[in-house]
Parts: structure tokens; C-alpha cells; sequence
């Protein structure tokens, strides 16, 4: 899923992206460099993303400017959440909350 916004005069886009393989795997936010142009990047985060919300927590790779893990369905505790209607709108709620969150922080 993506999300599009302006930020100083720069097209963002921010990527939730999950694995076809969601017993074992995690799901990351952030913004890949496909869609994303350098310039755009170094605009919301000029010090890299040390200084962001996503922290030193941040990596990147050859696809991404840098990404987070969301949420972690590689581990049997988080993936039994899935099962609890409670703790299922946690999960949304908190998915939802890091998103606009993002959104604002970034949408400088």
C-alpha cells in the first residue's frame, strides 16, 4: 500500500509493504527508491533518518531509502494477535496512528 503527499514542493510516497509469506515474515514502512526521487529524500531527511521518528532503527538496501519494521508476523506471539478481535484493532489502530504520523512528520 502507498501513501502520496507533497513535501516542500516534492512528490512522496510512503510504502507499507508486507510478504506473501506472513507466518514467517514482517511487514516494513517506508519509503522505497522507486517513486521517490533522491532529492525528494534528502529534503524530509537531510541527516539521513537519525533524526526521524524512524530513529537509528532505519535501513536501507538498494530498493529503499530507508525503512522500518511494522510489525513483526515472523514471531508466534504477534501472529496470535490475528485471532483476538481486540487485539486485531490494536494492530489497526496502530497501523493507522504510525501512518498519519508519518505523514505529518514528513509533510514538512
Amino acid at each position: 500500500m502507498s501513501i502520496n503527499f507533497d513535501s516542500g514542493g516534492h512528490k512522496l510516497k510512503l510504502y507499507i509493504e508486507g510478504q506473501k509469506h506472513i507466518w514467517k515474515s514482517y511487514t516494513i514502512i517506508g519509503f522505497p527508491k522507486k517513486g521517490n526521487e533522491e532529492n525528494a529524500i534528502k529534503h524530509i531527511a537531510p541527516n539521513e533518518f537519525k533524526n526521524t521518528s524512524f530513529g537509528s532503527n532505519f535501513r536501507f538496501n538498494k530498493d529503499w531509502h530507508a525503512f522500518v519494521t511494522l510489525l513483526q508476523w515472523d514471531k508466534k506471539e504477534e501472529r496470535a494477535k490475528l485471532f483476538d478481535p481486540i487485539e486485531r484493532k490494536n494492530n489497526l489502530d496502530y497501523i493507522v496512528n504510525t501512518v498519519v504520523g508519518l505523514v505529518k512528520e514528513f509533510k514538512q
